[in-house]
């Protein structure tokens, strides 16, 4: 997984639409967005606006390109080349609702960022997890952070994790003063 950094601003891409038998998939729900996340007052403290700006990664809407993989199937960005999945792809029409919902979502810490998991209701009345990790760093623009959707997929089973439950707000807030959120 890539993840953004201080020292590493990552590039905002406008996803090219995708093309495949004649078909055309839409990526422009996942082009860069910039979200306000106000934190309530809270007795003596004042509220707080969050200006954060959305980032989505190749990853969410593509896998691994295996051997032998459909060289149609194949999409680039900057960084990597992968195989364009429509699972994925449909799923990630869910995204921005899901990241504009953070602050009233679970999110849960990671060894290498933190995720939210989502059930999802797929077509067939099947209920899949569906995990979204995610990273947030101070931007090289004030009063800014970076939140960047490094992957989202349907897992058979539960990401492993602190177990402990993470407000997306303090999470904001600790990265916005720089302070470390303890796993």
């Amino acid at each position: 997984m890539i993840e953004a950094t201080q020292k590493e601003e990552l590039k905002p891409v406008q996803w090219i639409d995708f093309e495949y038998d004649g078909k055309k998939y839409d990526l422009s729900h996942l082009h860069p967005r910039t979200l306000q996340f106000i934190r309530a007052e809270q007795g003596k403290e004042p509220a707080v606006e969050y200006q954060v700006d959305v980032i989505f990664s190749l990853h969410c809407f593509s896998v691994e390109t295996l051997p032998g993989s459909d060289f149609k199937l194949l999409y680039s960005d900057s960084r990597d080349t992968r195989t364009f999945d429509f699972e994925r792809y449909e799923l990630s029409k869910r995204l921005p609702a899901i990241i504009e919902s953070l602050s009233r979502r679970k999110c849960f810490q990671t060894d290498r960022s933190d995720f939210v998991t989502v059930e999802v209701i797929r077509e067939d009345a099947t209920i899949a997890n569906y995990h979204v990790f995610f990273t947030v760093s101070k931007a090289t623009k004030t009063g800014h952070l970076n939140l960047y959707i490094s992957i989202a997929y349907v897992a058979n089973r539960k990401a492993g994790s602190s177990g402990r439950a993470i407000k997306f707000m303090v999470i904001l807030h600790h990265t916005m003063n720089q302070i470390k959120i303890k796993a």
